[in-house]
């Protein structure tokens, strides 16, 4: 049995990322009423199949939990360079709001136009951790109106104290 143990454990170790040696710690912590937020992030200048995301449980347990639970602080070793909020999605009620209604690859959360964020971006830097101001989702539902031509929809907002500075605020950081 400890042989097994050992060679289970030396299997899984092999299995694991290595990030190289300028790689940063970064801390994330994103909720919407305590709840957390799928967010999927890219590094600026990568294909977009090399997205990482956030916020969700492992494959294994979303046969047994709720894919919509408690946030929590995450932890992610990247590489420096500037990586930037491609979409999100939560859960309200028993919908499930997405900023974007495309394939997460095929969502994009840069504006190409102006060169900045749709949403938001941060810059890792070689060796430094970094830990990112808390962020918290308003939503405000909106009813339908026909007599206005109002169609239902929900307004998001991102509220976050950015004392240091560390995000570049994208056009859709409000009411989106």
């Amino acid at each position: 049995m400890k042989i097994f143990s050992l060679l289970l454990g030396l299997f899984l170790g092999a299995c694991a990322v290595k990030h190289s040696p300028n790689a940063s710690l970064v801390t994330f912590d994103i909720a919407h009423q305590g709840g957390v937020v799928k967010t999927y992030w890219r590094k600026l200048g990568d294909k977009p199949s090399k997205e990482f995301a956030l916020g969700s449980n492992n494959w294994v347990l979303l046969i047994f939990k709720d894919p919509y639970k408690k946030a929590k602080i995450e932890q992610r070793y990247l590489e420096p360079g500037l990586y930037y909020l491609a979409s999100f999605e939560f859960q309200v009620g028993d919908r499930l709001l997405k900023s974007q209604g495309t394939l997460p690859r095929w969502r994009t959360g840069w504006d190409k136009v102006h060169n900045k964020p749709l949403f938001l971006a941060f810059e890792v830097k070689p060796n430094t951790p970094l830990k990112l101001p808390p962020i918290e989702l308003a939503v405000r539902h909106i009813l339908p109106n026909k007599k206005q031509k109002i169609k239902e929809s929900y307004k998001v907002d991102f509220l976050f104290n950015d004392k240091n500075h560390v995000f570049i605020k994208g056009a859709y950081l409000k009411s989106f």
